[in-house]
């Protein structure tokens, strides 16, 4: 199950599964499927001419011994902006 708003973000509406991102977002793919259990990172998302900055977080669980993951990802641009801005400030 794919929150409709992370299809949004990613820019895929239609997203069924994260295979699925190999061919439009292919770092966010590799982080997902990383084999070092990556579990905190940031990623660039391309969305043809738009592209931003997105921290991914991986929590990995099991109920009834099924293997699940929950994959959080949220933009980070406003956030890393305004510590750039800050930091030329100074």
């Amino acid at each position: 199950m794919i929150n409709p708003v992370a299809k949004k973000l990613i820019g895929n509406p239609t997203l069924k599964y994260i295979s699925d991102l190999k061919k439009t977002q292919p770092e966010l793919y590799e982080v997902l499927h990383s084999t070092s259990l990556i579990k905190n990172t940031i990623v660039n998302i391309n969305l043809g001419k738009l592209s931003f900055k997105a921290s991914v977080s991986i929590k990995d669980f099991s109920i009834v011994n099924e293997q699940l993951k929950i994959i959080h990802i949220q933009n980070i641009n406003t956030a890393l902006e305004e510590s750039e801005t800050k930091s030329w400030q100074k």
